[in-house]
Parts: C-alpha cells; structure tokens; sequence
C-alpha cells in the first residue's frame, strides 16, 4: 500500500518470485518434460472466497538435455547406484556420452545373510486393506517375538502405515512404535533412525519411497530386519499415465 516495501513473506512478493521461477522452467519446455494443470480444493476462510486453485506444473521426465552439457564441461564423471540397469537405458535417461564405460560389480553380501520369508496368504489389495490389518500385525508381533530386536516396517502410504500403527497397538500394546510423519524435518528424521539403537528393540514405521526406504545406513544389530507390507506401485492416474509414456520413448 503507497510507497510502504514489500517484505519477506508478502504474499505478492512470494508470487511474483515463484512465477520468475515458473517462468524460468518454461523457458526450457520441450519434449523431456510435462505440462500439467490441477485443481487444489479451497483451504482456509482466505481461499474459501476464490474456489479451488489452479497449480500449473512442469515436471522433468527426462533429464538428459540438462545433464548432457554438465557432462561435456566436467573433466570426468563417476555416477554410481545399486539400480543403474541396464546401462543403455540410464546412458539415453542421463545423456551420458555414448562411449561411456560401465563396471558391473557384484554384491558384497553373503546370500546367507538374507532370509525372505513371503506371507502369501495376506491380500493387500486396496479393497483388502482393512481385512489386511490384524494379520499384518500378528505377523509382525509373532516375528519379533521370535527374534527380538530392531525392524522397519514400510507400508505404500501414510494412511495405511496409521491404521496398521492402530492395528499393532491395539492387539499387541507392549510393542515399541515409531512412526514416520508426513511433515518430518531433517531433525526429526535424524530422532527417528537415532532410535535404533545396537542392542535395542523395536518397530519404525515408514513408507515406500520415503526418506527411509533407501540410502539409510543402519549397520550390524542396529537393524536386523524388514517388513515390506505392499509393493509400493505408483497411483494409476492421468499424471503418472502420461509419465509412463515419456519413459517409454527413451
């Protein structure tokens, strides 16, 4: 209002740079990437008054155009993961030079570490979940009763992770729970794997594709095993449909 500045935090300051930004990306719009619109439901007396909100998205599929150049400035690139297969795919994905030479290494792990025990007689299809819950949970308390100590336990999404947190709860209070949360900041993600502790005992609680379901190190008796309750398959939906197809043009 008159000649009064605009602040950190001004919601006309705080669009104005997120449409610079916006605007930035669009700049760069081309076949590696998606244009989507949404509809957000009103939230708050505030946008209660307007309706729902239009989100306009890019989403970058491919990455290639932006990584290529990098490529070519750098001296040398080392890139490396446990799921860069196969390598031709991830060369086009990546824009890696078409002479780029690749080291397969095997594991350093005994295949008698590891044991896979699979509950085939629990159905946790979306209609089943809620006949799913007391005999994930049964599952899981007879496991720890077997063999006490330290387990993560990752099921496709908060919801479900709640109710089965509900589920284990009710039915076997005396087990120790900690839940992962939609809104954990970096130190209360760091509170959550401080509680496994070597020589402790208990159930985390995580999601598939969360902060948790890859690149923690938790070594020796600090976690001695894993519940994986669903197979984490992406939402059937227009956004994830149109993905599909960018990734299958590669």
């Amino acid at each position: 209002q008159g000649d009064q500045p605009l602040m950190p935090g001004d919601p006309v300051l705080d669009f104005y740079w997120e449409a610079l930004q916006w605007l930035a990306l669009a700049e760069q719009f081309g076949p590696h990437a998606l244009f989507d619109i949404r509809l957000v439901p009103p939230h708050g007396a505030r946008s209660a008054r307007y309706g729902p909100q239009a989100v306009l998205c890019i989403r970058n599929v491919i990455p290639a155009p932006h990584l290529a150049p990098r490529y070519a400035a750098a001296q040398a690139t080392v890139l490396f993961s446990g799921t860069l297969s196969p390598p031709q795919f991830y060369q086009d994905l990546l824009g890696l030079p078409p002479d780029t030479p690749w080291v397969d290494v095997p594991a350093p792990f005994d295949a008698a570490q590891l044991q896979v025990r699979v509950a085939g007689q629990i159905s946790t299809r979306y209609a089943d979940r809620e006949q799913s819950l007391a005999p994930i949970a049964d599952l899981v308390a007879q496991q720890f009763a077997r063999q006490p100590g330290n387990y993560l336990c990752f099921f496709s999404s908060f919801d479900y992770l709640q109710r089965a947190a509900d589920a284990l709860q009710s039915r076997h209070p005396q087990l120790p729970l900690w839940l992962q949360t939609a809104a954990m900041d970096e130190a209360s993600r760091a509170a959550f794997l401080d509680r496994f502790q070597a020589g402790g005992a208990g159930i985390g609680m995580a999601v598939l594709g969360g902060a948790f379901s890859e690149g923690v190190d938790l070594p020796g008796a600090r976690l001695i095993g894993a519940f994986v309750a669903t197979l984490g398959l992406p939402q059937v939906n227009p956004v994830n449909e149109a993905m599909q197809c960018a990734m299958d043009d590669v």
